[in-house]
């Protein structure tokens, strides 16, 4: 069985490697890993990795076919946003776990981790755990990667924690190690020109939730919006968590898009819309409120839903093809998965009870719900039109 020993070496520099490390190293035949990691060690026989995960899982293979085993340098720990999980389950595995460059990062700056939440935005447009965390108040260490995208974490904490102290560190426990600490604005002034390698670091801020979003910081013209009270009743009926799929028929200005993805980090909202003025104000939504979790179809439903699988599936609209939708959503949906379906005529408060009742054997909850709002002090009250919710779950 090919056997591949996976060494972390810290964050580069010699001193930190470990010594169950150093001993893993001396008795390779062959070691493979970055460049800058394989001259560390100049008296073993190197071989470059390079390229993305798949990439350096064909190379280490390559290797496998000339050596029963070959030892990969790591950089930080083997086990932390690592090519460890992209490696087949045939190969024979060693781990040997090293100093991640957090975990010197807050060492240097005297500060404990055990309540942080670590995420990695290097090289991904997909924030979502972070953004989640940042809107918690929890404290977040952010392997952020290149220059660019510290900055663009920078801006994002600025819109979101405005007044907080951010640590950032660069290049960290090697000769151009820089530290500096400030707000996001002041750090985006003075974060060094060259680049490298950035950690940042956000203290833990206030307790706040995820807060539900007024109908005025959402952008839709013309477009219908689903309102706030709604969006909140929706959302316990969803019962959302983390890392869930979710599918969205009838998406319009993102109102309820924007609410679902932000509840659900490291999850997906895969939203289907087929108004293009809808779609521009989706889209200019999502910006508004970092939301990075979305994948937007347009088209019409059901031919525009993507074939795969969904742990809750959200009908918004239905353009008159609401049977047919609820048939292939219900289809795609996993066993034991919700389907919520928003109506505000009676027709359609009719089809979908009926067609949710075939489907779900005959487990299906409605409700109305009658909004009205007091605003400026007024005794008098402003009503909105009655909405129907309609949801059943996948036996």
């Amino acid at each position: 069985m090919p056997r591949v020993v996976l060494v972390g070496v810290g964050p580069g520099n010699p001193e930190l490697l470990t010594l169950r490390g150093k001993e893993a190293i001396e008795r390779a035949r062959v070691i493979m890993g970055r460049e800058d990691l394989l001259s560390l060690f100049p008296h073993k026989v190197g071989i470059p990795l390079r390229g993305d995960e798949n990439t350096m899982r064909v190379l280490i293979g390559q290797a496998l076919e000339d050596f029963a085993e070959v030892t990969v340098l790591l950089s930080g720990d083997p086990m932390l946003f690592s090519l460890a999980k992209h490696l087949p389950a045939s190969w024979s595995l060693e781990i040997v776990p090293g100093v991640s460059s957090f975990q010197y990062f807050l060492a240097r700056l005297g500060i404990p981790w055990d309540h942080c939440a670590i995420v990695n935005c290097h090289a991904t447009q997909e924030l979502s755990r972070f953004v989640f965390a940042l809107e918690q108040g929890d404290g977040v260490v952010v392997f952020a990667g290149r220059r660019l995208q510290a900055l663009r974490i920078l801006e994002i904490i600025g819109a979101l924690r405005e007044d907080a102290e951010v640590f950032a560190g660069k290049d960290l426990s090697l000769p151009g190690e820089w530290i500096g600490r400030g707000t996001p604005e002041s750090l985006r002034k003075t974060l060094p020109e060259e680049d490298g390698l950035f950690l940042l670091f956000v203290p833990p801020g206030k307790r706040r939730g995820i807060r539900f979003l007024e109908d005025h910081e959402l952008a839709r013209g013309t477009v219908p919006l689903t309102k706030k009270e709604t969006r909140m009743l929706l959302l316990g009926i969803l019962e959302l968590a983390p890392e869930m799929t979710v599918l969205e028929v009838g998406a319009g200005a993102g109102g309820m898009t924007v609410e679902m993805a932000r509840r659900i980090p490291g999850g997906k909202v895969v939203a289907v819309e087929k108004d293009p003025k809808a779609l521009g104000y989706l889209r200019e939504n999502l910006r508004r409120f970092f939301v990075t979790n979305v994948e937007i179809h347009e088209g019409v439903a059901p031919f525009a839903i993507p074939e795969r699988s969904y742990e809750r599936v959200f009908i918004g609209g239905s353009g008159g093809n609401l049977r047919e939708i609820l048939k292939k959503s219900y289809a795609l949906l996993e066993v034991g998965g919700r389907i919520v379906c928003s109506a505000v005529t009676l027709k359609t408060l009719e089809e979908a009870t009926a067609t949710l009742g075939t489907l779900c054997g005959g487990d299906v909850g409605v409700l109305s719900q009658s909004i009205t709002r007091f605003v400026g002090g007024s005794q008098q009250g402003q009503s909105l039109n009655t909405v129907f919710i309609v949801w059943g779950r996948k036996p």
